[in-house]
């Protein structure tokens, strides 16, 4: 499933609406259909379509203009958060409700590639009208919040202090966030992370406070802080080189 979550916003909506119409058609004159089968079914046919309502929504939103102190705010980190815990459940009653019941083994995996996208595609922009937020905003406030958390995240492995149980969440933490912000370097064929290129001059000592304060809300893909503790105190001293 989190290999899934790299699709948001990049798996572009494919061509298979014909298809489905076909098994929408063949399940309406089915009287044990499963209902939930049946909207997810419907939903899935008409993706392109909803998809389209929703952009027109947002583009009717006012233009986003990044602030120029990159300070986050509350209601921004929440609003995000909103977007991809929507995402999780979303996808969870895609996989529970529908591709469960369709096939097995590969068969499912094949039929999660190429209907997992669409899935995947709605679900973040439903969540973009819901919390009335641009893809500008939210394409900003989401990398603001990656090296809010690779900042975090790195000073946490620096200073040692590290439990057993917080390596392996940590060490993926930090890959993760190094991909999504392109601090890799490809090395005898080898992509080598390169946590220690994250630029400082553009994450505030504001957001790094908001980070420890709302760190469960930092959440994308399998990155998830909730069992790692952070010392605040070491965390705020190093924040000290940071921009206000």
């Amino acid at each position: 499933m989190a290999l899934l979550f790299n699709l948001i916003l990049h798996y572009p909506l494919n061509s298979q609406s014909s298809e489905i119409d076909q098994m929408v058609a063949v399940l309406e004159r089915n009287p044990n259909v499963d209902k939930e089968q049946l909207e997810i079914e419907k939903k899935l046919a008409k993706g392109e379509d909803i998809w389209m309502d929703h952009k027109k929504t947002l583009d009717q939103l006012p233009k986003f203009k990044p602030p120029k102190d990159n300070h986050l705010t509350e209601h921004q980190i929440h609003r995000l958060y909103q977007i991809v815990d929507h995402c999780w459940k979303e996808f969870r009653k895609f996989n529970q409700g529908y591709a469960n019941r369709q096939t097995s083994g590969f068969g499912k995996a094949a039929l999660i590639y190429f209907f997992g996208g669409i899935v995947l595609d709605l679900c973040t922009i439903e969540g973009q009208v819901q919390t009335q937020m641009t893809d500008e905003e939210f394409a900003w406030v989401r990398e603001r919040m990656w090296e809010t958390a690779l900042f975090a995240v790195n000073r946490k492995i620096a200073s040692g202090d590290v439990k057993e149980e917080e390596k392996e969440p940590l060490f993926r933490a930090q890959d993760q966030f190094c991909h999504m912000l392109g601090l890799v370097k490809d090395e005898n064929n080898q992509v080598k992370t390169l946590p220690e290129k994250l630029k400082l001059s553009k994450i505030p000592r504001h957001n790094v406070q908001l980070f420890l304060q709302f760190k469960d809300e930092f959440r994308w893909r399998d990155v998830n802080f909730r069992n790692i503790e952070f010392d605040e105190q070491d965390i705020m001293r190093s924040a000290q080189v940071l921009p206000e």
